[in-house]
């Protein structure tokens, strides 16, 4: 079912938690209801500020317009220890998924993708992008991938704040975590949430948690990611209607959460595509732009033995300022 909503704010506004995460557990009931738990923006907030800053261990599947649930699109894996987080990709699974053609054997390459980030310095390793951008020598190559391309086994280092917050889309698109839905932009998006409601207790495997369900804006969405909207929307090559449809699609967030007031469970979905929206708020003529789905489950909470160490000097490299020229170039 389509949902749209009336109205909404024209910028969202992102809330800084600094409420004690104590009062995000200390107990609980038989049904794994935790101490405190309230359908309300203000225990969500709590919820989500004791999830980031307890270990965890997380998996994330993110599906844009791609066929099937994202329960079956490309998997990152990860840890948290808090304050750095680290996430494993293979991209062969991302690239197949789109369908697009590789002009060599892809099980002759290493694909995969390593971050670490505190988000303000950023840490990439993904030897396989040489790969890919020498096999194509007739193909013209992206700045960002010809800064990339020579790294080899070596982390790229990013100072994310010296490239502007938020980080410019051409840039920020090849740097996995920055610009995209992954895990810490999906936890920072439910503080955009207006209402909360209470969805009962349930089991998760052999967990007992409580169920919320959250409503988020899908510009909020698109802001999380950090597109600048206004200039999006007001830019002439925009397809007129487009701003409406924006301004009312819902994004449905679904949450588990167990006795300890953490997140094990996130859900985020669209629900339904653009031109699904148009029709409900009267417009015409709206490409029907990706329905997006992200499915993101989390474990081992408060296992000190997860750490995430970012990489020594000796094994990264510097690359904000040739990737800070790229920006002023264009």
């Amino acid at each position: 079912m389509v949902k749209v909503r009336a109205t909404r704010t024209a910028t969202a506004l992102l809330v800084a938690s600094a409420l004690a995460l104590a009062a995000c557990g200390g107990g609980k009931d038989d049904a794994g209801t935790p101490e405190g738990f309230a359908p309300t923006t203000t225990y969500l907030r709590q919820v989500v500020a004791s999830s980031k800053a307890t270990p965890h261990t997380f998996e994330a599947r993110l599906s844009l317009g791609l066929p099937g649930p994202a329960d079956d699109a490309p998997v990152t894996t990860g840890r948290s220890d808090g304050r750095w987080t680290y996430t494993r990709s293979d991209s062969r699974s991302f690239v197949e998924a789109s369908g697009e053609k590789l002009p060599f054997d892809p099980a002759k390459i290493n694909w995969v993708t390593e971050t670490v980030s505190d988000g303000h310095t950023f840490y990439m390793k993904a030897p396989f992008i040489e790969d890919v951008a020498a096999a194509r020598p007739d193909q013209p190559v992206p700045p960002v991938v010809d800064v990339l391309r020579g790294l080899g086994d070596t982390w790229a280092q990013v100072d994310l704040a010296a490239l502007g917050d938020p980080v410019p889309a051409e840039v920020g698109k090849w740097l996995p975590g920055t610009r995209d839905l992954g895990v810490r932009q999906a936890l920072q998006l439910l503080l955009t949430a207006r209402t909360v409601d209470d969805e009962g207790p349930a089991t998760l495997g052999d967990v007992k948690v409580h169920r919320l369900a959250a409503e988020i804006g899908f510009a909020d969405l698109l802001e999380a990611e950090g597109v600048d909207l206004t200039s999006a929307l007001a830019s002439p090559s925009t397809p007129k209607g487009l701003a409406n449809v924006v301004n009312h699609a819902e994004l449905e967030a679904q949450l588990w959460i167990d006795g300890d007031g953490h997140i094990r469970r996130l859900i985020v979905d669209t629900g339904s595509t653009f031109q699904d929206i148009a029709k409900v708020v009267g417009e015409k003529d709206v490409p029907d732009e990706f329905k997006i789905q992200g499915v993101f489950t989390f474990s081992h909470y408060g296992d000190h033995s997860i750490d995430v160490i970012p990489p020594a000097a000796a094994e990264a490299k510097d690359i904000t300022r040739p990737l800070h020229a790229i920006d002023v170039a264009q």
